[in-house]
């Protein structure tokens, strides 16, 4: 307790001396009960929509640490491949998958804005006065150095 999301994965990786293991944790937020807390997953990626972090919190529950040792069998695999493949072509076909595709979450900027259904103010407002200003192309345009992969990053 006490420790910062990254950190705690470190001390669960060493105590048990595997690199391997993953974890789902929460941080001194979730410690704290704060009601925006998330839920890290591995150090790169958070469940952050309606303070899950602050219930693990709740709980006294700090971490989930997992270390599988087998491979993951599929009933059909054939028929999970082409469950997924159809799916994948569904999610590109979609309005809004290259703006999420190119620029992330703030990809959805630009399109949520002119449909009145940008979430402001924790859902109170669907508009956002200077939006132009979070939106990905804008982002992108003035702040982006480069585009790096999660695994480039793991290795800086």
């Amino acid at each position: 307790m006490g420790k910062g999301g990254y950190e705690t994965e470190k001390i669960i990786q060493q105590e048990n001396l595997d690199a391997a293991i993953k974890t789902a944790l929460i941080g001194q937020a979730g410690e704290n009960q704060v009601r925006i807390a998330s839920i890290m997953v591995t150090w790169s990626r958070h469940a952050a929509r309606s303070g899950l972090g602050a219930v693990m919190g709740a709980k006294n529950l700090k971490a989930i640490a997992v270390r599988g040792t087998r491979g993951i069998r599929i009933a059909d695999s054939e028929a999970n491949r082409a469950i997924a493949f159809k799916m994948q072509s569904q999610i590109r076909k979609n309005e809004f998958f290259p703006g999420v595709h190119r620029f992330g979450t703030p990809g959805l900027v630009s399109l949520m804005q002119p449909m009145g259904r940008f979430p402001t103010k924790n859902f109170q407002y669907g508009s956002f006065e200077g939006f132009e200003e979070i939106s990905g192309e804008m982002l992108r345009e003035e702040h982006l150095v480069r585009d790096i992969s999660v695994s480039t990053v793991r290795r800086m």
